[in-house]
């Protein structure tokens, strides 16, 4: 069987073959060809009514219709069917896109439009997109904003599904997951790729607001494990100033409870603290019972009889080891902050059951903690998920409790950090001109939720596993 068509105007077509159900409402200049189950067809305009297309894994549906212009189309349906169609405008008031655990919908206008489907597998492409009241779920990731304007935009099923993008841009955006909340302005995508994951080259935001409630969705080991880990040796770029009131309850031996504050006030220069000055911002009985005193395994924080105090000559309580240069700036009082991570316990633990209770901490309390703090550009590799390379400024205030709830609030300006498989998550380069205000809610010393707005945020090579 053979059909013609030559400037046809028609309505109420409707076609269901396999996967494909549709109803054409209204075509205008209509012409081609049908032989058999085949078709080759072009019309100046066309309005589909509410459809259902079932491409491979991939499903397309309107309950509102879709209108084209300037449309070509061929069909072969055997051995399997294959589609190739062209439009110059798509536009539809409601699309569902729908592939495995990726759901789009919005409101649809697509320019330069082309379709190709073999069988199971297909690709559609759109040299300018523009979707109104769009919403994307990737699993349990979710994205939404009123407009978002793209180019390049190409979707491919089959084999795998991958979404690209050459540009997007929306003047609000919603991001949403279990313990994350963002909300962005002027948001700008470069590159976007999704496929078993999301990579962008280049995100820049004038302004996000974040909220994020640390552990939720995650096991307690990597609750214990992410989001702070960071490389101590950055601490020898920092400097200013930390002071912060340290109250203890202790049950020692012999004295039995031991409840003291002691007032730090600790100066920070390229990393460096006099550990002598330290020392004196001891309470009296801490700073006539504990003395620093260089060794020869080291560094060694020592307990010594207040009434022959001979430094060096106490018992070690902890030591951190020292190398040549590390040795010389300990013996002009001074030692670098990233070394203190570093210790090693002095002796063998107490096993013997009639000897006194060991040390046991009652309560631990940072008071009145204030800090001002910048971040000189770090020239060395950093290990770790979470890599600050420079913060030109740092303030922080607040008061932490090792038993109930705590909170710093921050200020930060000049930030840029690196992030290495951070809970999935990799940036080669982020960069803000400004958090604040920062807020940071803790439960015993442990963060339980972060909350911050970002100013011209941008970021560079985000690579994120599947949400």
């Amino acid at each position: 069987m053979k059909i013609a068509l030559e400037r046809v105007d028609a309505r109420g077509i409707e076609i269901d073959a396999g996967g494909l159900s549709l109803r054409v409402a209204d075509a205008a200049n209509l012409r081609g060809h049908v032989v058999d189950s085949d078709v080759v067809a072009k019309a100046d305009a066309v309005v589909l009514a509410a459809f259902s297309i079932a491409l491979g894994d991939l499903l397309l549906q309107s309950a509102t219709g879709l209108g084209l212009e300037g449309l070509s189309l061929v069909t072969k349906a055997e051995p399997h069917l294959a589609i190739e169609a062209s439009a110059a405008v798509a536009t539809t008031d409601e699309l569902i896109v729908t592939i495995d655990d990726v759901i789009v919908r919005g409101k649809l206008r697509l320019e330069g439009v082309r379709l190709e489907v073999r069988g199971n597998e297909g690709n559609l492409a759109a040299e300018r997109v523009v979707l109104e009241g769009f919403a994307l779920t990737i699993g349990a990731l979710a994205l939404t904003t009123p407009r978002v304007n793209g180019t390049a935009v190409h979707i491919a099923w089959g084999k795998a599904f991958r979404l690209n993008a050459r540009t997007l841009a929306a003047a609000e955006l919603e991001v949403a997951r279990p313990g994350l909340a963002v909300r962005a302005t002027n948001v700008a995508v470069t590159d976007l790729a999704v496929h078993d994951g999301i990579s962008i080259d280049r995100t820049t935001v004038e302004r996000a607001e974040v909220d994020l409630a640390l552990g939720q969705g995650t096991s307690a080991d990597e609750g214990d494990s992410a989001p702070f880990v960071f490389d101590w040796g950055i601490l020898d770029f920092l400097s200013g100033q930390i002071d912060v009131d340290v109250h203890v309850d202790i049950a020692v031996p012999v004295i039995g409870r031991r409840n003291a504050t002691h007032r730090l006030r600790v100066p920070i220069e390229n990393g460096i603290i006099d550990y002598r000055e330290l020392e004196r911002n001891l309470a009296n009985l801490e700073n006539a019972l504990l003395d620093f005193a260089v060794r020869d395994e080291g560094l060694a924080l020592e307990r010594v009889n207040p009434l022959f105090p001979m430094r060096g000559h106490g018992k070690p309580i902890v030591v951190w080891p020292l190398g040549p240069e590390d040795r010389a700036l300990a013996e002009r009082d001074h030692v670098r902050l990233a070394l203190l991570s570093s210790y090693e316990m002095a002796g063998p633990p107490s096993t013997t059951s009639d000897e006194p209770s060991a040390i046991s901490l009652k309560k631990l309390d940072l008071l009145g903690l204030t800090a001002d703090l910048s971040l000189a550009p770090v020239e060395i590799p950093l290990q770790g998920p979470l890599r600050p390379r420079h913060v030109e400024r740092l303030e922080l205030r607040g008061e932490l409790h090792d038993r109930g709830p705590g909170s710093l609030a921050a200020d930060v300006s000049g930030l840029a950090l690196s992030v290495r498989d951070l809970g999935g998550l990799s940036i080669d380069l982020a960069s803000a001109v400004s958090l604040r205000p920062v807020s940071i809610a803790f439960a015993d010393l442990r963060p339980s939720e972060i909350r911050l707005v970002v100013e011209k945020l941008a970021l560079d090579t985000l690579v994120t596993g599947r949400a």
